[in-house]
């Protein structure tokens, strides 16, 4: 199976060389190949970068905010939930409002959730009513394989 993997943050948030690293562990160790970016500013576009220094596969899904003249200002909602129907897991780091929809719209979806927070952890959120907590996941500074379930996420 072909692993779809969102990356998404906020658009004023720039991805850090040690967010890359971490980054880079997780979509490894999902086996990703492909790359789901909404093209925002900030996040979106680094994880865009990323994937075509890394050679993944990108998939672009840009909001469409003007449509007929008119603008949309559910548009960066309706993209999220484009994206979480396209995508298999979500690899989210800070953000504001559009992040923590995407978020919601995954666990919506059952989907696996990775969080990489400001102090260098990383949570893997559940992806089932039935796992209430968080899991916390240690990566390594050698960047040794995270340890992601990929049977929840290829089923």
């Amino acid at each position: 199976m072909s692993i779809k993997t969102i990356i998404a943050g906020g658009r004023d948030h720039i991805i850090t060389k040690h967010e890359a690293e971490r980054i880079r562990v997780i979509l490894n160790d999902l086996d990703t190949s492909t790359i789901l970016s909404g093209m925002a500013q900030g996040v979106d576009t680094c994880a865009a970068f990323l994937a075509e220094l890394e050679g993944y596969e990108l998939e672009k899904h840009p909001a469409q905010w003007r449509i007929n003249g008119r603008y949309d200002k559910g548009a960066g909602f309706k993209r999220n939930v484009a994206m979480a129907e396209a995508g298999n897991a979500l690899i989210a780091l800070q953000g504001g409002r559009g992040t923590r929809h995407m978020i919601q719209t995954m666990r919506d979806e059952g989907k696996v959730i990775y969080l990489l927070n400001a102090k260098g952890e990383t949570w893997v959120l559940p992806s089932t009513e039935e796992e209430d907590e968080p899991k916390w996941m240690e990566i390594s500074e050698d960047m040794d394989k995270a340890t992601a379930n990929k049977e929840e996420i290829t089923g």
